[in-house]
């Protein structure tokens, strides 16, 4: 399948731009703690963002399906598609945890009777992805993927499986992650500074034919000790640069959706942009996206074809 699209909301701010701006500047953005406890150093999505005139008819809705809606807003591109048929897929680790933890903490306090159902209806995995879908007025298949390991990878599975099958003609594929005292909290314990957590929300326009880069992924399984989530970036062939992920850790923090960053930065690699972090310039060459967990691996394979 091919990329005719793409969306980003990161801790640089909303919008390709906006990466691109501190990638070519060389200035990743500054962790700011989190937590009334544990004062966890996070790298968060600028305030500022949610004032977006765009995002007025969902004014009241949480941090999570805001960034959802800007990043799958700015990879749709309007055009001659017949609406039934276009997918959406939103990929998360942890989904609205923090609006569903809200959502407890106000009934454990306030009772039933009390409890906010704007607040319920947000805490929903899926309310995200229906925001987006009214927005862009879409009439077809709608999913949410959750998973520790793999979220973005197995969505992007999914989108190209729709595609192929006949389902969709496009399919609107995303991951979103946000930060919350209590992921601060949990972190904190688990790995203590040693974790820098990020957040965001990283959106596809992905269709099966037509003009554009390829993506698509690949199973390995790897003979590896337990680790967390490692992601780097390659080149295919042609070149022996390899981009660890400390490169790129900088300007989005240790996300589980790390791959649908990469791919929003393989991005602009492929259409040639200069970056400080790159000490040799970038071929033609497929850019693969490999994400670790455990002993598992995924590959996105980037730009062929």
């Amino acid at each position: 399948m091919i990329v005719t699209g793409v969306g980003v909301v990161s801790p640089a701010g909303s919008g390709m731009e906006a990466l691109k701006k501190v990638l070519q500047a060389n200035t990743p953005p500054l962790p700011m703690p989190m937590g009334t406890r544990e004062k966890l150093p996070v790298l968060q999505v600028p305030a500022e963002v949610f004032k977006n005139p765009l995002l007025s008819p969902i004014r009241r809705a949480d941090r999570f399906s805001k960034m959802s809606l800007l990043a799958a807003l700015e990879a749709w591109q309007e055009s001659e598609v017949d609406l039934s048929r276009v997918g959406i897929i939103l990929a998360s680790a942890c989904g609205p945890h923090a609006t569903v933890f809200k959502f407890v903490n106000d009934l454990l306090e306030f009772g039933e009777s009390q409890s906010s159902p704007t607040v319920f209806s947000q805490s929903v995995h899926a309310a995200a992805a229906s925001m987006i879908a009214s927005a862009i007025k879409s009439h077809g298949s709608v999913l949410n993927v959750a998973d520790l390991h793999f979220p973005f990878e197995t969505a992007l599975e999914l989108a190209e499986a729709w595609l192929n099958e006949g389902r969709c003609d496009v399919v609107l594929v995303g991951a979103t992650e946000e930060c919350s005292e209590v992921y601060a909290h949990a972190i904190s314990r688990m790995w203590g500074e040693r974790f820098v957590p990020g957040e965001g929300s990283f959106f596809f326009r992905c269709e099966r034919e037509g003009k554009g880069p390829s993506v698509r992924v690949q199973k390995t399984l790897l003979d590896l000790p337990a680790r967390t989530l490692e992601n780097s970036l390659s080149l295919g062939e042609g070149s022996s640069v390899e981009l660890q992920e400390s490169s790129w850790v900088r300007y989005s923090g240790s996300l589980r959706i790390g791959g649908a960053f990469l791919l929003a930065v393989a991005e602009w690699l492929r259409r040639g942009e200069h970056f400080e972090s790159i000490e040799k310039p970038i071929s033609s060459s497929p850019i693969q996206i490999i994400s670790r967990c455990g002993n598992s691996q995924r590959v996105i394979v980037y730009g062929e074809g």
